[in-house]
């Protein structure tokens, strides 16, 4: 039984809450994830992505006039690699793996 009502393992818990690098590891690995993540989405959903520009609820302007022509040849250029092929497969396996 520790002395004085302290716990040994006190020491130990201060030194780790207290530490940089468990505070900001999390985040860092966060940062990571969602970049990877919003460019692979960028990549194999380029038709989701200008379909939402398409759809945009501001029929005219600025806003919908730069992005509808960004969307479009960005989607452009992930078909000229063959990108949305590689998306529509997977879905098509999905769907299939769904009715099986």
């Amino acid at each position: 039984m520790a002395q004085s009502g302290h716990s040994p393992f006190r020491r130990h818990f201060s030194e780790l809450d207290l530490s940089a690098r468990m505070h900001t590891e999390p985040l860092r690995r966060t940062a990571w994830l969602i970049a990877i993540g919003t460019l692979v989405s960028a990549c194999f959903a380029s038709e989701v992505f200008y379909s939402w520009a398409f759809n945009l609820p501001l029929w005219t302007g600025p806003v919908r006039d730069t992005i509808l022509p960004v969307a479009e040849g960005w989607h452009d250029a992930m078909t000229t690699l063959g990108l949305t092929e590689v998306q529509a497969a997977l879905r098509d396996l999905l769907q299939a793996f769904r009715d099986w």
